[in-house]
């Protein structure tokens, strides 16, 4: 029966599914650890694509205002701030992957 252990006691994860008919979450997402690494490869991702057309968008403004002394320092920092940020998240991808190997959770990614 869905959810019911060998014990009686009820597992509702087991009765979620990812598809209809198909695998259960509690199947595909058996601890927490696995979860946040199933979660840390797209966030890495889309902070990588926010930080290229940071890059691009307050490089052009940098290189056509180069005249307007304000603008140029604004996307300057712009540029500097996205770059710490990038930095900050690919030393995030590391911990949670370091944590990963010592806890023996085996998630792909």
């Amino acid at each position: 029966m869905c959810g019911t252990s060998a014990t009686g006691e009820f597992r509702y994860m087991d009765c979620l599914t990812l598809t209809p008919g198909g695998e259960s979450v509690a199947n595909r997402f058996p601890d927490v650890g696995t979860i946040v690494n199933t979660l840390v490869q797209p966030i890495v991702v889309i902070a990588g694509l926010i930080f290229f057309f940071t890059l691009v968008f307050n490089g052009v403004k940098m290189a056509f205002n180069s005249g307007d002394q304000q603008v140029f320092e604004n996307a300057k920092k712009y540029v500097s701030t996205s770059l710490k940020g990038l930095i900050i998240v690919f030393c995030a991808f590391w911990v949670v992957q370091i944590i990963a190997f010592l806890t023996g959770v085996n998630a792909p990614l």
